[in-house]
């Protein structure tokens, strides 16, 4: 994602480093839908081995107004030299990523 250094709050990627993530090495990002001009929706997810001894769902941890944050047992793809592993997922999402490669979006 070409904009992550710009845009990831500082807090995320201080919480992200406090669990042994690089920020540069997410699981996926994805591309939701355009927002309004020149603004999208992103989200993805990081993995990182740990287990997460509570059940049911995490509340979502907002970071900004518009990047939010949870923990979930991990159920995306990941790197196959973690199979085997007990993985904990790190979700984001934020609703307006600004779109900075020259091409138009859609």
């Amino acid at each position: 994602m070409e904009v992550r250094e710009k845009f990831f709050p500082p807090v995320f990627i201080e919480f992200l480093e406090s669990l042994g993530i690089n920020s540069r090495k997410d699981g996926e990002v994805v591309h939701y839908r355009k927002q309004s001009p020149g603004l999208h929706v992103y989200g993805g997810w990081f993995h990182f081995v740990g287990q997460l001894h509570e059940t049911g769902d995490f509340p979502v941890v907002t970071m900004r107004d518009d990047f939010t944050v949870w923990l979930q047992r991990a159920s995306a793809p990941h790197l196959k030299a973690l199979n085997g592993l007990p993985l904990v997922q790190v979700e984001w999402l934020s609703k307006m990523v600004p779109w900075v490669l020259q091409e138009e979006s859609d």
